[in-house]
């Protein structure tokens, strides 16, 4: 079998094996090209995802004949906001019914409703893979016709990044301003009520870091925590942080208005609305997490397994207790939480835990090394900086990153926001012109190199390394 890796994420039983059911059955009725093999190998504190070119292939080249017409690209936002509301509204639902009180068939039905919601998220989280190359090639092709016909093309790189820098507020962004306005008022309430506030503060926000099921959300002493290390003048800083936003939208309305192209303006707030969409659609599905987990440690209470035990049973081990009683030992459970490889083929999923066994099912499909003194990628913030690498995986804050270290991480994510801030430069393995760690670099001026490949696979801790975004390139250098 010819396999491709596709991303890096962390990645429970549980989370997998739903994506792969979307995967084949709605991808299958999104585009009509399915994918039916899968294959996770442990990478980290995550898994290296694989699946057959070829289905590859036929996945990209379905979206790419569609979004010939842009019209299709703003269908394909109405979709995901579609079903970003609809899981939602299903994982509220269920979240709201006294779980204890349900029969087994009860709760059966319960999981099928939200399963068959959930089968189409993996479309707009796979298709935005291949959409967010398409729309920012028609972009920059359109910003390149327009400037040649103004007599403009010297200044095509400052304007393209006008047009893909982010120009509203994510979940996380949202968070820490509430956070600046709640320690302003801090010196004007009294502390019960001040405590009442950070509690809804908490309430509203707590299901952030949930990328997975295996993952807490944060409590109240946590966003306490967060709020003390804020600085003391947080007037000035939120103020700042407000005219910075206003700036840059102020900043892309004006240049659409001197380039004068409607084209170019419809596919300006395409890229702008696909920008936020990238983060949105993740946040859902945290907070989707967030909401359905009593339901689902309910389910595995009755198996007699504790909550921490959730995100290591699949989707179809779910449903095989629920319809016939059928339960995984603890000790297969726990032998998963320390780690697993998943294979799907032929519409039947693996899981393998056993150091052997995970050996023998990679050494079957898998043939990798990953050794190399510079790598290459593409460019996004210019500058060239020299640091030591620290690698943060997927889902981490950063909380150890000393200043002017180098991220390298298989993606950034919103978690990362305040050690981004200290960061000399980001490193990746994926990504795109629209992709977090782009979006951030352009934001706080950091020099960038994405789509690497492998560079958290070559790259370790303390490697001291030259990173040269204007050529899109990375080197390990010596002392």
């Amino acid at each position: 079998m010819n396999w491709k890796k596709t991303v890096t994420r962390p990645l429970s039983p549980l989370k997998a094996s739903s994506l792969f059911e979307g995967l084949e059955i709605g991808i299958d009725r999104y585009v009509g090209a399915p994918f039916r093999s899968h294959l996770l190998e442990p990478a980290g504190t995550g898994h290296a995802w694989y699946v057959l070119e070829e289905e590859w292939s036929a996945f990209v080249a379905a979206i790419r004949d569609r979004a010939q017409d842009i019209s299709y690209i703003e269908d394909v936002a109405k979709e995901a906001e579609r079903v970003c509301k609809a899981l939602l509204d299903v994982a509220r639902r269920i979240s709201q019914t006294n779980h204890k009180r349900l029969s087994r068939a009860s709760l059966l039905d319960a999981f099928q409703e939200y399963r068959a919601v959930l089968v189409s998220y993996p479309f707009i989280a796979w298709g935005f893979l291949v959409i967010d190359e398409l729309l920012s090639k028609a972009l920059l092709a359109r910003l390149n016709f327009v400037l040649t016909q103004l007599n403009r093309t010297s200044e095509a790189d400052k304007i393209a990044a006008i047009l893909t820098t982010k120009t509203g507020t994510i979940a996380a962004e949202e968070e820490e301003l509430d956070l600046l306005r709640l320690k302003s008022l801090a010196k004007q309430v009294d502390g019960p009520e001040l405590s009442s506030l950070l509690e809804q503060h908490a309430e509203k926000y707590t299901w952030l870091p949930m990328y997975d099921h295996n993952i807490r959300p944060w409590s109240k002493e946590h966003f306490q925590e967060s709020m003390n290390r804020l600085p003391s003048n947080v007037e000035e800083v939120l103020q700042a942080k407000v005219r910075e936003q206003a700036k840059r939208k102020e900043t892309l309305s004006q240049t659409l208005s001197s380039l004068r192209d409607p084209e170019l303006e419809r596919l300006s707030h395409l890229m702008q609305r696909f920008i936020l969409l990238r983060t949105y659609r993740t946040d859902v599905l945290r907070e989707v997490y967030y909401l359905i987990d009593p339901f689902l440690s309910e389910i595995v209470r009755r198996m007699g397994h504790g909550n921490e035990r959730i995100a290591y049973l699949t989707c179809d081990e779910f449903i095989e207790y629920l319809e016939n009683g059928s339960r995984l030992s603890s000790e297969i459970l726990e032998c998963r939480m320390e780690k697993y490889a998943m294979l799907r083929v032929d519409g039947r999923t693996q899981v393998v835990c056993r150091e052997r066994d995970i050996h023998a099912l990679l050494e079957k499909h898998l043939r990798l090394e990953a050794t190399s003194e510079e790598l290459k990628g593409d460019g996004i913030f210019p500058g060239v900086v020299k640091g030591r690498v620290r690698i943060l995986r997927t889902g981490h804050t950063g909380s150890v990153l000393e200043p002017g270290e180098i991220i390298v991480s298989e993606m950034t994510t919103p978690e990362m926001h305040e050690a981004l801030s200290r960061a000399g430069a980001i490193v990746t393995d994926e990504g795109g012109i629209t992709c977090h760690a782009a979006i951030v670099s352009r934001e706080m001026g950091i020099p960038c190199v994405i789509a690497t490949g492998i560079a958290t696979k070559v790259l370790k801790d303390g490697d001291l390394v030259e990173v040269d975004s204007n050529a899109g390139v990375v080197r390990r250098i010596s002392e």
